[in-house]
């Protein structure tokens, strides 16, 4: 007997099969014996030195395997080094070709105990060992003349063989292209799914198991709302359609297919006995008609019989039997079709051939060994290629596979490019750099240093991390896999195949326990994912964002129109911008009134100082200003953000040196004026189809964002000195902000109305307002308005000529298109440049109204007038009219537009008091713009009594939403993640612009409040039963009252420190020190409070007077100005904390 290295088995075929001869089964005599015929044994060659030895090698097995009754293990010991055939030898005991079965047992534990060396076996043979398990498995079915403990053995060995067979592909290595065999048709699976809502992880699991490219699910339980359920269900690769069930809770189906199928709803519907959903599949060869059935079983709640499914599903039937498109029926349709003595069965399979329809499935598909789910296809189509597999238990219903005749399109796989930036040696990384050129010798020149920065960097950035160039597999495995879950997963498949095998109840149970110990690994690996991505963007709001709303499922910012090709669609969309803007100077150029006197204008600067010159930075200041900056490096850079970052000190000095030399040269680098830009939606939900609703944001090069940084504060320096900035334009100035905005507003509102008067406000529209800016006319400005002079004008003239953009779609670039007007928006300098251009505007408004205030280019308009008196009326329509068409001519006359259909107008009294007015339009250019009872200001909503109640429904409104899909998620999530997520998108909700909520009543707060309980119960996992104070004081949140009094009184601070507008200092005057009050009034600073004839009155709610009121309630040690605004906002937190949960 020969001794071999090593067991490695290549292939079994056909093993223990009983003996066929011409067709006919030969059996033995005896009966009480089962006799199986070894076909072949493939077997590899021994050790080195005995080959050629082939011949007797096999003898000498033949007459062991029939003499002895030795284990086969000890018998087959070959290496892997050489092939030794025995095809159809048979191996005869005293004549006859059998071998006795009473050594299965042997065999089965002698196969069991090899099972762990299969993990190298190639995809063959697995598939024999597949085979021959599925062989014995039909042998022990036909044995009916077998004892009961042989019986027991062969089926013992068919488990072992199916787990050598499935543990070995389990480690073979996944391939997500199609391959020979089998794997080259289209694979459908079906499943009842029994809610996919709870059940996501383990769903994507199965998913990327099976890799199907057609699973039909029934019984999914989401609704059209469940937009985070459908988030954890997205898996790369793969999308997904499905249809809820309209009116009662569960049902529904879905498909999920691969995104190289072209997959259509055709029909949804509902019966009263079933429900279903067809589709068609395409793909470039076949159309496939796929309809997917779920019939509920009678129950109280579904009380319709089996009898009124038959002749609703026939009807269906009838009408797609005939159609053109191969046809594939799937399903749970609860029908026992395995119950040969079922009426309701019989009747359904009859229905099927009556219609030439044939049911492919025959093992059991529920855990109690039901048939239930079933495929059904045309007898004549012919599109199943091979038997249906019944697979893992999913649910209690397990997954039905089977392989259809169409080919598998050929998956086309992502190229990606990329560098390997970890790879990089950053110490000889940056030698490199300090010893180039640029470091040593540097260009004198502007245009030759920025020049040789690009192309130095380039170059050894391409000598440390060259561009490659590699095709990507969409890979349908979750991200979170790992080693725990695969283990998980095979431990749970064999306690199955034991189930399986035995039908014990202690082997259910114990593969159910196999089942859940796999979730929950698998939910333990999500949540550390999860949470792992949250606290790493937790510190950049930006990706933050980006993150939660992968998460979430939510509509992403950069949708972009349909395309099938990325730069035809930024050439498109190139054009379209260009187009756009000079459509509009055409308009304005043919409407421009040639006699129109504009209002006067300084001519010189306020004191008649100039800036003529820019001051040259330090390399101190420019580290300061990087620093600063969020280092964002656009395509256009030569090296990345995180590269950048790390050879920041090495290329300071060149840095330095450009910016300077822009600065006093007063030229601008040709290669900064390219932009790139990406098309942006101009507001959530607006429809992505239309390139109307798309705005261009520049991103520029990183050391040209800097130039203009610097450039940007010496000119807010220079305007803040001499007061050049209009005092009621709010928009990107220190201590400004769109709270502070709205609060003034609300204020003169307010109080007009405590005097019964009524006021109109317009909010004023344009129409692409940066991108028409006049350079002219901007350079005009710059000079006569601001006294920009001498190098520094001329540093703006280069910077505004000869700029260009190049739209990025995907990382496609258009050409470049050459711009004759506008500023860049996402630049340093836009919104300054902006705020110049457009500061004529008050010039106007002083010769027509009071007051008005303006936010870039949002501008509101407001004049109040008594209602008692109907000339007051009169008047104040005549005035703002006259005011709006003198901005209106202006505008013109600047080359900006005005749209007058967004144009909004509003009249803001109480009811009493605009029950006496008649007014119902304001005529603005062309148009009569109607009077509206709300309308959106500066992202809050002003309704026409000031209740701000649309404005709080709206809030709670997007609150609960995003606070709901938060929930889908918050099992994956710590508390502290959970938390991030809370403030990043419900609380900062609730936050915004709150202090315009103070003197609400009670009912309107309350429902602020109720977000802000669900959101700590959320966080904290809480009962809703649970009492809610102790949560907030877990959390150390503030009530909603606490929190508008908070932010109300920490601007009241700001405002005594000298660190807000100058329009709200005007509203508080601080109470002058007295005889009296100094010695009370120690260490405090009191305000001055309005006085009012009644207790309680509308302008108690204007920041004027609500300021006073909260500010002199302060202990004393909190209302002190002299300490610091993070030592104030931390004293009164404290006390605002212990004075609500204290009493």
């Amino acid at each position: 007997m020969f001794v071999y290295s090593r067991f490695s088995l290549l292939a079994i075929r056909n093993l223990m099969k009983p003996l066929s001869c011409h067709g006919s089964v030969r059996r033995p005599s005896s009966p009480s014996h089962v006799w199986v015929t070894l076909k072949c044994f493939d077997l590899l060659a021994p050790r080195r030195g005995q080959r050629g030895r082939d011949h007797h090698r096999s003898n000498r097995i033949n007459s062991i395997i029939s003499s002895e009754r030795r284990p086969l293990h000890r018998i087959i010991r070959p290496s892997k080094s050489f092939l030794l055939n025995i095809q159809d030898r048979h191996i005869s005991t005293q004549g006859n070709t059998f071998v006795n079965l009473q050594n299965s047992s042997s065999m089965s534990s002698d196969l069991s105990s090899v099972s762990s060396d299969f993990s190298n076996s190639s995809p063959s043979q697995l598939q024999n060992l597949s085979s021959l398990s599925s062989d014995l498995s039909s042998l022990s079915s036909d044995s009916s003349h077998s004892s009961p403990s042989q019986l027991q053995n062969l089926s013992s060995l068919s488990s072992d063989l199916s787990s050598v067979s499935t543990d070995s592909s389990d480690s073979s290595p996944s391939h997500s292209g199609p391959s020979n065999g089998s794997t080259s048709k289209l694979l459908l699976c079906c499943l009842n799914a029994r809610s996919l809502r709870n059940k996501s992880a383990a769903f994507i699991d199965l998913l990327s198991e099976n890799k199907a490219d057609l699973f039909a699910v029934n019984e999914t339980w989401l609704t059209h709302n469940d937009t985070t359920a459908l988030a954890e269900l997205s898996v790369p690769g793969y999308k997904l359609l499905h249809c809820p069930r309209s009116n009662l809770r569960g049902g529904g189906t879905a498909l999920f297919f691969r995104d190289y199928l072209d997959v259509t709803r055709v029909n949804s519907s509902e019966e009263s006995s079933f429900e279903f959903s067809e589709w068609l599949v395409s793909t470039l060869t076949v159309r496939l008609r796929v309809i997917i059935v779920y019939r509920p079983p009678y129950s109280h709640t579904h009380p319709v019989t089996i009898s009124t499914f038959i002749t609703e599903f026939a009807n269906l039937l009838e009408s797609v039997v005939l159609l053109n498109e191969q046809l594939l029926i799937c399903g749970d349709f609860n029908i026992h079709v395995n119950a040969s003595n079922d009426d309701n069965a019989i009747k359904f399979k009859d229905l099927l051939e009556s219609m030439s329809l044939v049911q492919h499935v025959t093992e059991p598909t529920h855990e109690h060994g039901n048939t239930l789910d079933l495929i059904i296809t045309r007898s004549s189509d012919g599109i199943i290629a091979a038997p249906p597999h019944v697979g893992t238990l999913f649910s209690d219903h397990a997954v039905v596979t089977c392989h259809l005749t169409t080919e598998r399109p050929k998956s086309t796989a992502k190229q990606i490019i990329y560098r390997k930036l970890k790879s990089i040696d950053m110490n000889h990384f940056i030698d490199d750099i300090g010893t180039s050129l640029l470091c040593l010798n540097p260009p004198e020149d502007l245009d030759a240093l920025v020049n040789c920065y690009n192309s130095t960097l380039s170059s050894v950035l391409n000598q440390h991390a060259p561009l490659q160039s590699r095709s990507i597999p969409i890979r349908s495995r979750a991200p979170w896999f790992n080693d725990n879950i695969k283990n998980g997963k095979r431990e749970k498949r064999k306690a199955e195949r034991r189930w399986r095998s035995s039908r014990k109840d202690s082997d259910l149970s114990l593969f159910k326990s196999k089942r859940n110990r796999m979730l929950v690994l698998i939910n333990n690996a999500r949540q550390e994912y999860y949470s792992n991505l949250v606290a790493e963007n937790c510190h950049d709001q930006a990706k933050l964002f980006r993150v939660s709303k992968t998460l979430l499922n939510l509509q992403a910012d950069n949708m972009l129109p349909p395309h099938d090709n990325a730069s035809s669609l930024a050439h498109e969309m190139g054009e379209y911008f260009v187009h756009k803007i000079s459509t509009i100077r055409s308009k304005l150029d043919s409407h421009c009134p040639s006699s129109f006197t504009p209002p006067p204008m300084p001519t010189k600067c306020y004191n008649g100082i100039g800036l003529s010159q820019f001051d040259c930075l330090s390399d101190d200041y420019v580290k300061e200003l990087i620093a600063s900056s969020n280092i964002n490096c656009c395509p256009l850079d030569p090296l990345p953000s995180s590269l950048l970052s790390a050879c920041v000190d090495t290329l300071l000095p060149i840095i330095t040196k450009m910016v300077n030399l822009s600065l006093q040269s007063g030229v601008f680098a040709m290669t900064w004026k390219n932009a790139l830009v990406r098309p942006l939606l101009k507001k959530p939900g607006l429809d992505h189809t239309i390139l109307k609703n798309f705005r261009p944001i520049s991103n520029l090069q990183f050391v040209s964002k800097l130039t203009e940084k610097a450039v940007a504060k010496q000119i807010t320096e220079h305007m803040s000195t001499h007061g050049l900035f209009p005092s009621l334009q709010s928009a990107y100035r220190k201590y400004h902000s769109t709270e502070t905005a709205l609060l003034k507003v609300k204020n003169d509102l307010l109080l007009n109305m405590n005097n019964g008067h009524v006021t109109i406000l317009v909010l004023l529209d344009l129409s692409a307002a940066f991108d028409t800016v006049d350079h002219d006319l901007l350079l005009q400005k710059l000079q006569s308005v601001i006294g920009i002079q001498g190098t520094a004008l001329s540093w703006f003239q280069s910077y505004l000529g000869e700029r260009s953009q190049q739209i990025s779609i995907n990382g496609t670039l258009s050409r470049k298109f050459h711009l004759q007007c506008g500023i860049p928006q996402g630049s340093c300098l836009g919104p300054l440049l902006f705020t110049i251009y457009s500061s004529k505007l008050f010039e106007i408004l002083k010769h027509h109204l009071p007051t008005a205030h303006a936010y870039a280019d949002d501008s509101q308009l407001y004049l109040s007038f008594s209602p008692a008196i109907s000339t007051n009326q009169a008047d104040a329509i005549l005035a703002i009219e006259t005011c709006i068409r003198d901005i209106r001519q202006w505008m013109l006359e600047d080359k900006l537009m005005l749209n007058d259909d967004k144009t909004e107008v509003l009249l803001i009294g109480t009811p009493k008091q605009l029950a006496k007015t008649s007014i119902e339009s304001i005529k603005v250019g062309e148009v009569d713009v109607k009077l509206i009872n709300t309308a959106r200001n500066l992202g809050t909503w002003f309704d026409n009594n000031l209740t701000m109640n649309t404005d709080i429904n709206k809030t709670c409104s997007s609150a609960f939403f995003y606070l709901y899909n938060i929930k889908r998620i918050r099992k994956y999530l710590t508390s502290e993640s959970a938390a991030t997520l809370v403030h990043a998108f419900i609380t900062s909700r609730v936050d915004y612009c709150n202090s315009l909520y103070y003197g609400l009543p009670d009912y309107q707060l309350h429902k602020l409040q109720r977000v802000l309980n669900s959101s700590a119960r959320l966080v904290l996992c809480a009962p809703r039963s649970c009492h809610i104070t102790p949560l907030l004081r877990e959390l150390h949140w503030l009530p909603v009252r606490s929190r508008i009094e908070f932010k109300l009184l920490l601007i009241t601070f700001k405002v005594l420190k000298g660190l807000a507008p100058l329009y709200l200092s005007e509203l508080i005057s601080v109470l002058p020190p007295s005889s009296y009050n100094l010695r009370r009034n120690y260490n405090g600073t009191l305000l001055c409070t309005p006085k009012s004839k009644s207790k309680r009155t509308l302008g108690d709610r204007a920041f004027s007077s609500a300021a006073p009121a909260l500010w002199n309630s302060l202990p004393f040690a909190i209302r002190n100005v002299d300490q610091s605004v993070e030592s104030f906002k931390k004293k009164l937190k404290t006390h605002l904390f212990a004075r609500v949960f204290t009493e």
